[in-house]
């Protein structure tokens, strides 16, 4: 007897949900393993296609992807422009973060929730017309042909996390 073809979405999606629901339980008893808590955010609320907790796992993200990284900022560089580093026990090069807008208040050390998407050898030009900026080429000279993060929400979370 045949009951025809049935999808098994609804089902991947709670599985999906229970899996991440686990996965910041195991994370959050990890001690220095993660950039922070994240704290006030539900998966509900999480929209991008993808939620990575590392700077690492961010690095392996395919171009245009859109993730969701915590981790504690490395160096301003500029008002539109900043680095993240993962935590200290990696050896995880900085990441590059942009904003077409005036970044919140953050300073070295602090531990941020970015959702963006990750572009891949990164060409300035390129970097400024798809996020509709104008970067201080002196300054991101650097970054040419690496992987950046264009945010599209940078939020501080508490805590310092190291």
């Amino acid at each position: 007897m045949s009951y025809g073809k049935r999808t098994h979405q609804p089902c991947r999606t709670r599985q999906a949900a229970a899996a991440l629901a686990l996965a910041a339980l195991a994370v959050s008893g990890c001690g220095n393993d993660t950039a922070g808590p994240e704290t006030g955010t539900d998966v509900e609320e999480v929209q991008p296609d993808v939620i990575r907790d590392t700077v690492e796992e961010a690095e392996e993200a395919g171009d245009g992807e859109s993730v969701t990284v915590s981790a504690k900022v490395n160096e301003i560089i500029s008002p539109l422009s900043f680095t993240i580093a993962g935590t200290d026990d990696t050896t995880v090069d900085p990441l590059l973060v942009v904003h077409d807008d005036q970044l919140p208040e953050v300073e070295p050390g602090q531990i941020v929730q970015i959702t963006g998407t990750v572009y891949r050898n990164i060409q300035l030009p390129r970097l400024e017309e798809t996020a509709g900026i104008d970067l201080d080429d002196t300054l991101h000279q650097e970054w040419e042909d690496k992987t950046c993060i264009v945010a599209s929400q940078v939020s501080l979370l508490e805590g310092t996390g190291y």
